[in-house]
């Protein structure tokens, strides 16, 4: 296979983050992740959404804003907690220098509206969720899922379209 159409590099690794980013990134409203740290991971990575409750007022506030920036996607009917959603795949890490010039070098049409004021931004693409999103413990930074959990997950993804 070319490198265009190669699966993406799955090594169960995971990110876990508060909601609604979580299931936002998962569900390819959101497809920009900010951190204060970079990293070398590309390829699939796990989103697990932390065990934080969000209030629904947060939610609103944040699927209002993604409406006005254009998102026309279907958003989540639900925001669950402390379980694993589904992956993304992370084609590069960018500085916040680096991509202010890379929206710049963009034609405006195909430019990425998100704001973030994070270091270090992921970029992400390939949305993938779980049909039934599975209880995780989470943990910081970048992490391995257990074996099984791992396994189990890949059997049941969906596509985002």
């Amino acid at each position: 296979a070319s490198a265009k159409h190669r699966p993406p590099v799955d090594e169960g690794m995971c990110l876990s983050m508060h909601q609604p980013w979580a299931s936002l990134l998962v569900y390819g409203i959101k497809r920009v992740e900010g951190r204060s740290w970079t990293t070398p991971h590309r390829g699939r990575l796990w989103i697990a959404a932390a065990a934080k409750e969000t209030s629904p007022e947060e939610i609103k506030e944040m699927e209002e804003y993604y409406k006005s920036i254009g998102v026309t996607r279907k958003f989540p009917e639900h925001y669950p907690r402390s379980v694993l959603l589904g992956c993304v795949d992370v084609v590069d890490c960018v500085s916040q220098a680096d991509w202010a010039a890379i929206q710049e070098a963009t034609a405006p049409e195909d430019r990425n509206p998100e704001e973030n004021a994070s270091s270090y931004l992921f970029i992400c693409t390939n949305p993938h969720r779980l049909v039934v999103p599975m209880d995780v413990s989470g943990e910081h930074k970048i992490w391995k899922l257990p074996k099984k959990v791992w396994q189990n997950a890949q059997l049941g993804l969906k596509k985002v379209e």
